[in-house]
């Protein structure tokens, strides 16, 4: 099968501490960002949509969320398997 060697040049605005970030990951695994919008864009061309979940930024909870989320995640493993009906009500008063 013969490979393509034929390319188009692509000019892109990259947010810089997003690219600073990334660039070493993809070093890390042997792949340009040449690349990497190669894979991204032949799997968009395949799949006809874009080949991973968009996360917006603002779905991220913040420290506030996550502290809330930790001490319910503490209160539920610390809770009893049953109560009694006495230990119930005397859990509530506390």
């Amino acid at each position: 099968m013969a490979i393509n060697t034929k390319s188009n040049t692509m000019h892109v605005r990259i947010n810089p501490e997003i690219k600073s970030r990334a660039v070493p990951v993809l070093n890390d695994m042997g792949i340009s960002i040449g690349d990497l919008f190669n894979m991204v864009l032949a799997q968009v061309a395949n799949q006809r949509r874009v080949p991973f979940e968009l996360v917006d930024s603002t779905h991220v909870p913040n420290q506030t969320t996550i502290d809330a989320m930790l001490e319910a995640r503490a209160l539920i493993s610390k809770r009893a398997t049953s109560y009694n009906i006495d230990d119930a009500l005397e859990e509530l008063k506390s």
